[in-house]
Protein backbone atom coordinates (compact mmCIF):
# COMPACT_ATOMS: atom_id res chain seq x y z
CA UNK A 1 0.00 0.00 0.00
CA UNK A 2 1.03 3.59 -0.83
CA UNK A 3 2.96 4.56 2.05
CA UNK A 4 1.04 8.01 2.34
CA UNK A 5 -2.85 6.06 1.67
CA UNK A 6 -1.75 4.37 4.52
CA UNK A 7 -1.11 7.28 6.64
CA UNK A 8 -4.17 9.08 5.21
CA UNK A 9 -6.21 6.18 6.30
CA UNK A 10 -4.27 5.42 9.85
CA UNK A 11 -5.32 9.17 10.49
CA UNK A 12 -8.74 9.03 9.76
CA UNK A 13 -9.62 6.27 11.38
CA UNK A 14 -7.99 7.63 14.66
CA UNK A 15 -9.87 11.07 13.77
CA UNK A 16 -13.34 8.96 13.98
CA UNK A 17 -11.98 6.74 16.93
CA UNK A 18 -11.69 10.35 18.52
CA UNK A 19 -14.97 12.18 17.35
CA UNK A 20 -17.09 8.77 18.58
CA UNK A 21 -15.12 8.94 21.95
CA UNK A 22 -16.03 12.69 22.38
CA UNK A 23 -19.49 12.01 20.94
CA UNK A 24 -20.02 9.17 23.40
CA UNK A 25 -18.80 10.87 26.18
CA UNK A 26 -21.08 14.00 25.81
CA UNK A 27 -24.18 11.21 25.04
CA UNK A 28 -27.09 11.68 27.29
CA UNK A 29 -28.88 9.06 27.33
CA UNK A 30 -32.95 8.72 27.67
CA UNK A 31 -34.03 5.34 29.98
CA UNK A 32 -37.41 6.57 29.86
CA UNK A 33 -39.85 9.43 29.88
CA UNK A 34 -38.51 12.31 31.94
CA UNK A 35 -35.12 10.51 33.09
CA UNK A 36 -31.73 10.85 32.18
CA UNK A 37 -28.69 9.22 32.82
CA UNK A 38 -25.07 11.11 32.49
CA UNK A 39 -22.19 10.46 30.44
CA UNK A 40 -20.28 8.49 33.77
CA UNK A 41 -22.92 5.68 32.98
CA UNK A 42 -21.71 4.88 29.86
CA UNK A 43 -19.18 2.35 30.68
CA UNK A 44 -22.00 0.48 31.84
CA UNK A 45 -23.44 -0.42 28.87
CA UNK A 46 -20.15 -2.38 27.68
CA UNK A 47 -21.30 -6.36 27.90
CA UNK A 48 -25.27 -5.85 27.27
CA UNK A 49 -27.19 -7.39 25.07
CA UNK A 50 -28.51 -5.60 21.65
CA UNK A 51 -32.17 -5.64 21.91
CA UNK A 52 -32.54 -3.70 19.13
CA UNK A 53 -30.67 -1.82 16.37
CA UNK A 54 -31.98 1.12 13.87
CA UNK A 55 -30.60 2.95 10.83
CA UNK A 56 -32.56 5.93 10.63
CA UNK A 57 -32.28 8.68 7.92
CA UNK A 58 -31.59 11.70 9.29
CA UNK A 59 -33.99 14.77 8.59
CA UNK A 60 -36.72 12.96 7.98
CA UNK A 61 -39.79 11.44 10.59
CA UNK A 62 -38.03 8.45 11.75
CA UNK A 63 -37.38 6.76 8.40
CA UNK A 64 -35.21 3.61 8.64
CA UNK A 65 -33.04 3.44 5.73
CA UNK A 66 -32.59 -0.04 3.69
CA UNK A 67 -31.10 -3.15 4.13
CA UNK A 68 -28.19 -1.70 2.15
CA UNK A 69 -26.89 0.04 4.64
CA UNK A 70 -27.83 -1.96 7.88
CA UNK A 71 -25.66 -4.61 6.01
CA UNK A 72 -22.80 -2.41 6.58
CA UNK A 73 -23.15 -2.58 10.41
CA UNK A 74 -20.64 -4.31 13.06
CA UNK A 75 -23.21 -4.62 15.70
CA UNK A 76 -25.98 -7.33 15.54
CA UNK A 77 -28.78 -7.68 17.53
CA UNK A 78 -28.40 -10.03 20.36
CA UNK A 79 -24.74 -9.69 20.27
CA UNK A 80 -23.28 -7.97 23.73
CA UNK A 81 -22.90 -4.30 23.17
CA UNK A 82 -18.91 -2.86 22.46
CA UNK A 83 -17.55 -0.08 21.36
CA UNK A 84 -15.43 -1.24 18.92
CA UNK A 85 -18.05 -2.35 17.22
CA UNK A 86 -19.66 0.83 17.11
CA UNK A 87 -16.08 2.22 16.06
CA UNK A 88 -16.09 -0.33 13.24
CA UNK A 89 -19.95 0.01 12.09
CA UNK A 90 -19.07 4.27 11.72
CA UNK A 91 -16.16 3.50 9.78
CA UNK A 92 -18.04 0.94 7.77
CA UNK A 93 -20.60 3.39 6.94
CA UNK A 94 -17.98 6.24 5.73
CA UNK A 95 -15.90 3.89 3.85
CA UNK A 96 -18.93 2.93 1.62
CA UNK A 97 -19.04 6.08 0.24
CA UNK A 98 -22.87 6.30 0.81
CA UNK A 99 -23.54 8.58 3.47
CA UNK A 100 -21.48 12.23 3.74
CA UNK A 101 -22.52 12.13 7.86
CA UNK A 102 -23.50 9.43 10.80
CA UNK A 103 -23.71 9.79 14.40
CA UNK A 104 -25.16 6.79 16.84
CA UNK A 105 -26.84 6.77 20.20
CA UNK A 106 -27.26 3.97 22.55
CA UNK A 107 -30.62 3.81 24.86
CA UNK A 108 -30.70 1.25 27.81
CA UNK A 109 -34.18 -0.43 28.66
CA UNK A 110 -35.74 -1.13 31.27
CA UNK A 111 -34.79 -5.43 31.00
CA UNK A 112 -30.83 -4.56 31.39
CA UNK A 113 -30.51 -4.71 27.53
CA UNK A 114 -29.64 -1.40 25.12
CA UNK A 115 -31.01 -0.23 22.02
CA UNK A 116 -28.62 1.22 19.35
CA UNK A 117 -29.73 3.96 16.68
CA UNK A 118 -27.22 5.20 14.17
CA UNK A 119 -28.86 8.29 12.26
CA UNK A 120 -27.07 8.87 8.84
CA UNK A 121 -27.04 11.48 6.15
CA UNK A 122 -27.27 9.44 2.68
CA UNK A 123 -24.97 11.18 0.18
CA UNK A 124 -26.63 11.83 -2.32
CA UNK A 125 -26.00 10.74 -5.99
CA UNK A 126 -27.14 12.56 -9.84
CA UNK A 127 -30.29 11.31 -11.47
CA UNK A 128 -31.69 12.35 -14.25
CA UNK A 129 -29.99 15.48 -15.87
CA UNK A 130 -32.63 17.11 -18.21
CA UNK A 131 -32.93 20.45 -20.37
CA UNK A 132 -35.68 22.82 -20.83
CA UNK A 133 -35.55 26.22 -23.06
CA UNK A 134 -33.47 24.95 -25.88
CA UNK A 135 -33.43 26.04 -29.31
CA UNK A 136 -31.35 23.88 -32.40
CA UNK A 137 -29.23 22.91 -29.71
CA UNK A 138 -28.79 19.08 -29.24
CA UNK A 139 -29.11 17.66 -25.52
CA UNK A 140 -26.37 15.23 -26.04
CA UNK A 141 -24.08 18.23 -27.42
CA UNK A 142 -24.35 19.41 -23.68
CA UNK A 143 -24.50 16.26 -21.61
CA UNK A 144 -21.18 15.72 -23.13
CA UNK A 145 -19.17 19.04 -21.23
CA UNK A 146 -21.67 17.87 -17.91
CA UNK A 147 -18.33 16.05 -16.81
CA UNK A 148 -19.35 15.99 -13.08
CA UNK A 149 -23.01 15.32 -13.45
CA UNK A 150 -23.04 11.66 -14.78
CA UNK A 151 -25.43 9.60 -13.82
CA UNK A 152 -24.79 7.84 -10.27
CA UNK A 153 -22.20 10.35 -9.56
CA UNK A 154 -21.67 12.08 -5.94
CA UNK A 155 -24.13 15.30 -6.02
CA UNK A 156 -22.86 18.30 -4.99
CA UNK A 157 -24.44 22.19 -5.10
CA UNK A 158 -20.97 23.32 -7.01
CA UNK A 159 -21.01 20.17 -9.90
CA UNK A 160 -24.26 21.61 -10.39
CA UNK A 161 -23.29 25.34 -10.48
CA UNK A 162 -19.87 24.47 -12.82
CA UNK A 163 -22.78 22.57 -14.89
CA UNK A 164 -24.65 25.27 -15.33
CA UNK A 165 -21.30 27.56 -16.14
CA UNK A 166 -20.49 25.12 -18.65
CA UNK A 167 -23.80 24.95 -20.71
CA UNK A 168 -23.52 28.53 -20.53
CA UNK A 169 -19.97 28.87 -22.23
CA UNK A 170 -21.17 26.42 -25.27
CA UNK A 171 -24.08 28.06 -25.76
CA UNK A 172 -21.69 31.25 -25.73
CA UNK A 173 -19.24 29.40 -28.23
CA UNK A 174 -22.29 29.35 -30.34
CA UNK A 175 -23.40 33.37 -30.62
CA UNK A 176 -25.77 33.19 -27.79
CA UNK A 177 -24.43 36.05 -25.61
CA UNK A 178 -27.36 36.83 -23.41
CA UNK A 179 -28.06 33.26 -22.78
CA UNK A 180 -29.05 32.49 -18.60
CA UNK A 181 -29.70 29.18 -17.12
CA UNK A 182 -30.87 28.33 -14.08
CA UNK A 183 -30.28 24.93 -12.22
CA UNK A 184 -33.36 23.09 -10.66
CA UNK A 185 -32.85 20.47 -8.23
CA UNK A 186 -35.43 17.86 -6.94
CA UNK A 187 -34.66 15.55 -4.43
CA UNK A 188 -36.43 11.99 -4.34
CA UNK A 189 -37.89 11.48 -0.67
CA UNK A 190 -35.22 8.89 0.39
CA UNK A 191 -32.62 12.01 -0.12
CA UNK A 192 -29.98 9.67 -1.91
CA UNK A 193 -30.78 11.11 -5.45
CA UNK A 194 -31.29 14.34 -6.98
CA UNK A 195 -32.94 15.18 -10.43
CA UNK A 196 -31.44 18.46 -12.00
CA UNK A 197 -33.14 20.55 -14.60
CA UNK A 198 -31.45 23.37 -16.15
CA UNK A 199 -33.51 25.86 -17.22
CA UNK A 200 -32.30 28.07 -20.49
CA UNK A 201 -33.58 31.23 -21.88
CA UNK A 202 -31.55 30.95 -25.24
CA UNK A 203 -31.54 34.69 -26.05
CA UNK A 204 -31.33 36.01 -29.35
CA UNK A 205 -28.17 34.95 -31.28
CA UNK A 206 -25.61 36.98 -32.21
CA UNK A 207 -24.73 37.56 -35.93
CA UNK A 208 -21.28 39.01 -37.50
CA UNK A 209 -21.11 42.26 -38.18
CA UNK A 210 -17.79 42.34 -39.88
CA UNK A 211 -14.51 41.10 -40.75
CA UNK A 212 -11.13 43.07 -40.83
CA UNK A 213 -7.83 41.54 -41.68
CA UNK A 214 -4.81 43.51 -39.80
CA UNK A 215 -0.94 43.63 -40.57
CA UNK A 216 0.56 43.32 -43.76
CA UNK A 217 -1.24 40.84 -46.21
CA UNK A 218 0.70 38.42 -48.12
CA UNK A 219 -2.24 36.97 -49.73
CA UNK A 220 -4.92 39.20 -51.19
CA UNK A 221 -7.64 39.82 -48.62
CA UNK A 222 -10.37 38.40 -51.13
CA UNK A 223 -8.79 34.99 -51.07
CA UNK A 224 -8.41 35.37 -47.11
CA UNK A 225 -12.59 35.84 -47.22
CA UNK A 226 -13.29 33.00 -49.97
CA UNK A 227 -11.30 30.77 -47.78
CA UNK A 228 -13.30 31.50 -44.67
CA UNK A 229 -17.06 30.62 -44.23
CA UNK A 230 -17.14 32.99 -41.32
CA UNK A 231 -18.50 36.38 -43.13
CA UNK A 232 -21.10 39.11 -42.66
CA UNK A 233 -24.34 38.75 -41.50
CA UNK A 234 -23.92 35.03 -41.06
CA UNK A 235 -24.93 33.84 -37.01
CA UNK A 236 -21.68 33.87 -35.26
CA UNK A 237 -19.98 30.54 -33.91
CA UNK A 238 -16.59 30.04 -32.27
CA UNK A 239 -16.46 26.43 -33.56
CA UNK A 240 -16.66 27.99 -37.36
CA UNK A 241 -14.48 30.58 -36.61
CA UNK A 242 -11.86 28.73 -34.77
CA UNK A 243 -11.78 26.52 -37.90
CA UNK A 244 -11.65 29.39 -40.32
CA UNK A 245 -8.56 30.26 -38.12
CA UNK A 246 -6.88 26.88 -38.90
CA UNK A 247 -7.81 27.08 -43.12
CA UNK A 248 -5.85 30.47 -43.25
CA UNK A 249 -3.05 29.50 -41.39
CA UNK A 250 -3.20 26.03 -43.51
CA UNK A 251 -3.03 28.42 -46.73
CA UNK A 252 -0.08 30.20 -45.54
CA UNK A 253 2.19 27.07 -44.70
CA UNK A 254 1.16 25.52 -48.17
CA UNK A 255 2.16 28.62 -49.71
CA UNK A 256 5.11 28.88 -47.08
CA UNK A 257 4.68 32.06 -45.79
CA UNK A 258 4.98 31.18 -42.25
CA UNK A 259 8.12 29.26 -42.21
Amino acid sequence: MDRHKSQGTLQRVESMETALTCGLLLLILCLWPGTFVTAQSIENYTGKNIAAIKVILEGTQGTEAGNDLRGLLRVREGAAYAMADLRRSLLALYDSGRIANARVETQSNNDGTVAVTFFVTPQMRIGEVDFKGLVNVQEDDLRARLTDLERGSKFTDSGVQKGAEQIYEVLKDRGYYQVSVDPQIKYEASRTVAAVTYNVTMGPQATIEGIRFTGVPKIAENTLRLTMLSRSGVVFSQVQLNADIQKLLSLHLTQKFLD
